[in-house]
């Protein structure tokens, strides 16, 4: 992905005639990527795994030079779903035989990155950085299209999860589902994961979280509120009615343990020791900044750096062999034949012809 275009911008416009509260394009799907235990179980899209997302970071030296990321959480490639399927054009996919030693995992937060390389003429959809959420630019964003009575997010705003949907996720193609909620706590504390032990800085959101949803981008919207005059546009010149940011990165959800009970006399329920695990439809959500950390990590500023130096001296040789390639020509040409006229050519012929005959 070094190199490519700028990324499609994920902002999501709600076409007045649809009636429709938001539409998503289906481009913006194509930022989602699964992950499997090998290439082959990738190829049939076989019903395991967790899911993930494209994201760039661009150059601080070089304008239009990108570096594109795989991310998802530490603990799907910590089980082994390692290999990268991602949606690209033309309704292909395409996919990367990762192993788990290439991804870097994040030594706080269950996150996990691996800088993927996809080749420019698939044109895979990311999630620009300056997408993430910010807290200051997001503020300064609303506060320039129109005055706003609250300048950041909390509690109450909308959000939107796109992740796999475990057997209708798409055998050939990546299909993900799109799930929607509300931020239901700020990431005030942490807060102990299923297995009792681990503990993630995270939202609360009212959003069911699946299995196959790990990984999963949210993102938070909120309606333009410089719509229909003032605000990014589309393609047509149109302003968008809604936008969206990188809220952060689905984990798993929260479980309520209830006692089971015996109804099979009508006249009585008994409780029985028997206990289960039920999705209480809150999901945790890992925030954006964590990635951000992540991603400016010292190692992955360095691998980037050197990566540079040596896309550097490549462009250097490739200048100097060109240069080199041009000045022969020139050498060619001071070692060449005058032009003669007609007169002096049938003299010189003539003149031949005698000596012959001689």
């Amino acid at each position: 992905m070094r190199g490519a275009e700028r990324p499609i911008r994920l902002i999501w416009s709600s076409p007045a005639k649809t009636g429709s509260t938001m539409r998503i394009p289906d481009k913006n799907l194509d930022c989602v990527i699964y992950l499997y235990a090998n290439a082959i179980d990738a190829k049939h899209g076989k019903e395991y795994g967790g899911s993930g997302f494209l994201a760039l970071v661009e150059s601080e030296r070089v304008k239009g030079r990108y570096w594109g990321y795989a991310v998802t959480n530490a603990h799907v490639i910590k089980k082994g779903y390692t290999v990268v399927r991602a949606s690209v054009s033309d309704n292909q996919t395409y996919i990367a035989n990762v192993k788990e030693k290439d991804w870097y995992c994040s030594k706080t937060d269950d996150l996990a990155v691996h800088n993927i390389d996809i080749p420019y003429q698939f044109r895979a959809t990311s999630i620009h950085k300056n997408q993430f959420y910010n807290e200051p630019a997001f503020a300064d964003q609303l506060r320039e299209h129109a005055a706003a009575s609250s300048n950041h997010i909390g509690v109450g705003d909308d959000v939107i999860m796109l992740g796999r949907f475990t057997g209708y996720d798409g055998i050939q193609q990546n299909r993900p589902v799109v799930r929607s909620g509300i931020i239901s706590l700020m990431p005030a504390v942490e807060i102990t994961k299923p297995d009792g032990v681990t503990k993630q800085w995270s939202y609360l959101i009212e959003c069911k979280s699946l299995s196959g949803f790990s990984g999963s981008p949210v993102f938070v919207y909120r309606r333009n509120p410089g719509y229909p005059f003032k605000g990014p546009k589309d393609e047509n010149g149109g302003v968008f009615e809604y936008e969206s940011w990188l809220l952060g990165i689905d984990w798993g959800h929260l479980p309520v343990i209830e006692e089971i009970y015996d109804d099979t006399k009508q006249e009585e329920m008994r409780k029985t020791p028997f206990r289960v695990n039920v999705n209480s439809g809150f999901a945790g959500v890992i925030p954006v900044q964590r990635l951000r950390v992540l991603l400016d990590d010292p190692k992955l500023r360095k691998d980037r750096e050197d990566e540079e130096m040596e896309l550097d001296k490549q462009a250097v040789k490739k200048k100097t062999a060109i240069e080199d390639t041009a000045e022969k020509p020139r050498k060619n040409r001071d070692v060449s034949i005058p032009p003669i006229s007609r007169k002096k050519f049938f003299a010189g012929l003539t003149r031949a012809t005698k000596r012959k005959a001689d």
